[in-house]
Parts: C-alpha cells; structure tokens; sequence
C-alpha cells in the first residue's frame, strides 16, 4: 500500500528565522530530494520552498516510510 508522508512549516506557526534556516535556495532543492528518494520505502519526492512555508511530500510503500 502507498503512504504519503508530508513534512512542513509554514508562516503562521513557525517564525522567520527558523523558516529561513530551512528554506531550499533552487541549486539545493535536487541534492535534497536525492537523499530523499534514497530513503527506504521512498519512491516518489517534491519539495515546495517559498517564503512563507517549506513541505516536503513522499509517496511510498507504508511498511517501510515509517522507517526514516
């Protein structure tokens, strides 16, 4: 079975400073979403980075996206 997991922030529970500390610059966004799919159980990964929420979605088998 597919899960889908989604990990973020945002601008209304998370302050500047911490967003700004894990926003995605463009030449870093494909590095990040390599380790992402290299995960186990990972098989599909986006990341959405713009000024006002960082998420990052992926798509695998359940058993095993628990793991990361």
């Amino acid at each position: 079975m597919t899960t889908i997991q989604v990990v973020g922030l945002n601008h209304v529970k998370t302050p500047v400073e911490i967003r700004e500390r894990v926003s995605f610059p463009q030449d870093q966004a494909p590095g990040f979403l390599s380790e992402l799919r290299a995960g186990p159980g990972v098989d599909e990964a986006r990341l959405l980075s713009t000024c006002n929420r960082v998420e990052a979605y992926m798509a695998g088998e359940a058993e095993e996206a628990g793991a990361r």
